[in-house]
């Protein structure tokens, strides 16, 4: 799936939102804080893609997206534009060797944020309101797009949340992940919420065999930085 970055600054600095959910606080974050940010969102659920476009009807005092109207907005409040600055790939990311399509859950609308690739457990106390096909792909085919001598190589942040599937997202980055990837913000648990996740220990492992420290954790994400791109 091919990114359009034909809008972005001739140099840009590239950030990276898996799981975007109905507002994409991060991208918003980003967006505001970095006039040189380009950011390429990522959500297969269509209920999330919708919102997100459309702008969250129930006001939300954090920074989040109206993509439809370009607008950032904190409660009530426009605090910014995006200015064509954030583009939405409307798919799932999974460790697979290509494109296919795979089943997704779909939770109710009491939080359609927790939908997965993961069918959800008792523990999440959320409906499967839907099963249905997405589009699903490695991540490497994404970043096989980017026009790396424009954003001096480098993703500046790849944040992952995708409800258990998270190990699996950092997996399908191949060399990527290593050679360009300076910062990882992931959801390194979800507390037994889905069938099949990974578990903390594993993601562990997974980025203790790379160049990345551990700098930053709280109850459910941790945040690492790559001592190769400092």
């Amino acid at each position: 799936m091919k990114v359009d970055f034909s809008h972005a600054p001739p140099q840009f600095r590239l950030y990276v939102d898996v799981g975007t959910s109905v507002g994409a606080p991060h991208s918003a974050d980003w967006l505001l804080g970095d006039p040189m940010a380009f950011v390429v969102g990522i959500e297969p659920s269509p209920v999330n893609c919708a919102i997100l476009k459309a702008g969250r009807k129930d006001p939300i005092a954090r920074n989040h997206l109206h993509v439809g109207d370009g607008n950032i907005v904190n409660g009530t409040t426009i605090c910014g534009k995006i200015n064509h600055r954030f583009t939405l790939l409307e798919c799932a990311i999974d460790d697979v060797d290509q494109k296919q399509h795979k089943d997704f859950y779909l939770t109710d609308e009491r939080n359609t944020g927790c939908s997965s690739l993961l069918k959800p457990t008792p523990k999440l106390e959320l409906e499967v309101v839907d099963v249905i096909k997405v589009p699903t792909l490695p991540l490497a085919s994404v970043l096989d797009t980017v026009p790396w001598s424009r954003c001096a190589g480098v993703v500046e942040m790849l944040k992952v949340d995708t409800q258990g599937r998270d190990l699996s997202v950092l997996r399908s980055a191949g060399d990527y992940l290593e050679d360009n990837v300076r910062v990882v913000k992931i959801e390194y648990t979800t507390f037994g919420s889905y069938e099949g996740e990974h578990t903390p220990e594993e993601l562990d492992e997974f980025m203790g065999d790379l160049p990345f420290v551990l700098e930053a954790s709280d109850d459910s994400d941790r945040v690492y930085r790559n001592l190769n791109l400092r």
